[in-house]
C-alpha cells in the first residue's frame, strides 16, 4: 500500500506535466516552450520537473512516444495487425517481402484507423504536424504508413528490389503529406473517404510504374 501512493503519485506528476506541454504547445513551438511556462501552468516547481524530465524537449518526446505507441494499439486494436511498437524506422529494401508476407491487415482499414485516432486528437495532431512538435514526429508516422501498407503494396506489384527504395520514398511522403494537408485543412473530409483517396494515388502511382515496366 505505502508504494502504490508513490506510484500514483508520480503517475499524476507527469499526466499533469504532459497535459500542461500539450495545451503550451497549441500556440507555441516547443522550442519556445520554457521550463519556468511548463511549471507555472501546472502549478508545479522546477525540482517536480527535473526528478522525471531533462528539459522541456525530452518531456515533448515522451508525449510523443505514448501517442505513437497509443496510435499502434488502436490500430492493431481494431484491425487485428500487428506494428511496430517502438515506431522506429525499419530498413527499405531487405525486409519487404517478408514483412508483407507477415501482414494480414486490410491496408485501407489499417489507414482509416490511423486517421480516426487523429480525428479523436484532433489538436494535438494539428500542433505536432503544424511544426510545434519534434521536427521526426511526421517521420514517425511515415515509419507506420510504410510499415502497415506500402511493403504489401509493393511485394504485391513485384517491384525490383533496385529501385524499392525510390518507391518507398514516394509512397512514405506522399502518404504523410495527404494525412498532414488533411490535419490542417481542418479533418473535412471524412477518415473513410480520406483512406480511400491515399490508398488510391499511392497505389496508383506505383502501379503506373510498374505497369511501364
Amino acid at each position: 500500500m505505502n508504494a502504490a501512493g508513490p506510484n500514483r503519485r508520480v503517475k499524476l506528476t507527469k499526466m499533469i506535466l504532459k497535459e500542461t506541454l500539450i495545451e503550451l504547445i497549441q500556440s507555441k513551438p516547443i522550442s519556445k516552450v520554457t521550463i519556468k511556462e511548463i511549471c507555472d501552468l501546472a502549478d508545479l516547481n522546477r525540482s517536480t520537473f527535473y526528478a522525471h524530465y531533462t528539459d522541456q524537449f525530452d518531456l515533448m518526446k515522451q508525449v510523443e512516444q505514448e501517442l505513437i505507441d497509443e496510435l499502434n494499439a488502436y490500430v492493431e486494436d481494431r484491425t487485428g495487425g500487428e506494428s511496430s511498437r517502438s515506431g522506429e524506422p525499419a530498413s527499405d529494401t531487405n525486409s519487404a517481402k517478408s514483412e508483407s508476407e507477415d501482414q494480414t491487415v486490410d491496408e485501407y482499414a489499417v489507414i482509416e484507423q490511423i486517421l480516426h485516432f487523429m480525428l479523436q486528437n484532433k489538436e494535438l495532431f494539428i500542433a505536432l504536424f503544424n511544426g510545434h512538435g519534434s521536427p521526426d514526429f511526421a517521420v514517425r508516422i511515415a515509419d507506420m504508413v510504410r510499415f502497415y501498407s506500402i511493403h504489401k503494396w509493393l511485394a504485391d506489384e513485384a517491384v525490383d528490389p533496385e529501385i524499392a527504395e525510390y518507391l518507398f520514398k514516394f509512397a512514405e511522403a506522399g502518404g504523410t503529406g495527404m494525412m498532414i494537408k488533411w490535419v490542417n485543412d481542418g479533418y473535412v473530409t471524412p477518415p473513410a473517404e480520406m483512406a480511400a483517396l491515399i490508398i488510391r494515388i499511392i497505389r496508383g502511382g506505383i502501379s503506373s510504374f510498374t505497369d511501364e515496366r
